[in-house]
């Protein structure tokens, strides 16, 4: 057995006997239904809202401590939460990839620790992005020098998880932000975005940081294992679609007001945006099914690779579409303050610009045009017996 399908045969155990969902996310859907609407600046409250759900802890296994959820629910609940808000849903995410990373790599010891510490409400967050300056392991592996760009959640997230160099390769450190060891000094005016500035994404510099032997999490290049590095984007999407949603409700809600949601032209307009968006989320709940098949039977990791690259364009494409057709049905009027348009379309826009779009469409071409034609049924059999096999 791979180490793949040993993960993926831990968290299966984990998730033996798993609870009914019904009424699983109703805490969560009426605390954040009691913000009314997206928080200007960070999102205290939301992210308030989601540690009072029970579910802060999503990501982690159930046997490591995580709520008792399934693939297909963990992506609702980034739906869910994208829907409330794409600043609480970026953050919430990366704090789920953080919890997922750590349970799946880090040692039992570990393991255990994190658990702890997000059950005490701690904001997790994964750091990779970085330029020229970018942090390394030095003195032994037990200090940092360097710094990370696009660091959502900034000072705020007190244990980020940080993809770094090292002698052996690129390895994940757990940086105890808050601790007396560790220095990190937030670059001034490094976040001035065109939207999600609630994420406060900011640079921050590590160096003089000085860590335990039982910070550094997992083995050199476990980051970049797949199929969990990839595999990883179905959650954004999630979240982007549930941004998305948000968008589609409020015009729906303010053309009605208007009377004009009735219009051949809009009926007709939004008629396609809709289309795609539900495409890209059927894409996705595909996606999330071939990477069980990977993870418990040995499924085809190209093909899931694939998919998830499909459903980042697909969720791209879709929510432009989405973006072009709300910014045409509210015109000006709908565009100024107080109207929630304006920063809902910011936002998304913004949060669409996940690294290397054309690299994911290229890659997918690739995939399709060097596979025998006569694979393809075979192989999506073979695909649907592993999911049941799992």
């Amino acid at each position: 057995m791979t180490s793949t399908q040993q993960m993926g045969a831990r968290e299966a155990e984990s998730h033996a006997g798993k609870l009914p969902e019904s009424g699983r996310f109703g805490p969560l859907v009426a605390g954040l239904a009691s913000l009314d609407r997206p928080e200007r600046g960070f999102p205290v409250r939301g992210l308030e809202a989601l540690r009072q759900s029970g579910l802060w802890s999503a990501g982690l296994t159930a046997t490591d401590g995580g709520p008792d959820l399934d693939g297909p629910a963990l992506l609702r609940l980034m739906r869910l939460v994208g829907r409330a808000s794409l600043p609480l849903g970026r953050l919430f995410e990366g704090h789920v990839n953080a919890l997922a990373l750590i349970s799946a790599y880090g040692a039992p010891a570990q393991r255990a620790r994190v658990a702890a510490e997000a059950g005490a409400g701690r904001l997790f967050g994964v750091w990779n992005t970085e330029g020229p300056d970018g942090v390394r392991l030095i003195q032994g592996g037990l200090r940092l020098e360097g710094a990370k760009t696009f660091a959502s959640g900034g000072r705020h997230v007190t244990r980020p998880l940080l993809p770094v160099d090292g002698e052996g390769g690129r390895q994940l450190v757990l940086l105890r932000a808050d601790a007396p060891e560790s220095r990190v000094r937030e670059v001034s005016g490094s976040w001035q975005p065109m939207g999600m500035e609630g994420t406060e994404s900011v640079k921050l510099d590590f160096s003089g940081s000085r860590l335990a032997p039982d910070d550094l999490i997992g083995g050199a290049g476990d980051y970049y294992r797949q199929p969990m590095f990839s595999a990883g984007a179905l959650r954004f999407c999630a979240v982007q679609l549930g941004g998305a949603d948000r968008l589609l409700t409020e015009v729906r809600g303010y053309l009605r007001r208007l009377g004009r949601h009735g219009d051949e032209v809009q009926a007709l307009r939004f008629a396609g945006c809709w289309t795609g968006l539900h495409g890209a989320w059927l894409a996705l709940a595909e996606g999330e099914r071939l990477e069980r098949g990977v993870l418990y039977s040995g499924g085809d990791e190209g093909r899931l690779l694939a998919q998830v690259d499909a459903v980042r364009l697909m969720t791209e494409d879709a929510c432009l579409a989405l973006l072009e057709a709300s910014e045409r049905a509210v015109g000006a009027r709908g565009l100024l303050e107080p109207e929630p348009f304006g920063r809902l379309i910011r936002d998304l826009r913004m949060y669409l610009r996940q690294p290397a779009p054309d690299a994911a469409r290229l890659r997918l071409g690739h995939w399709l045009l060097g596979r025998p034609p006569e694979s393809d049924w075979e192989a999506d059999d073979r695909e649907a017996e592993h999911v049941r096999e799992g």
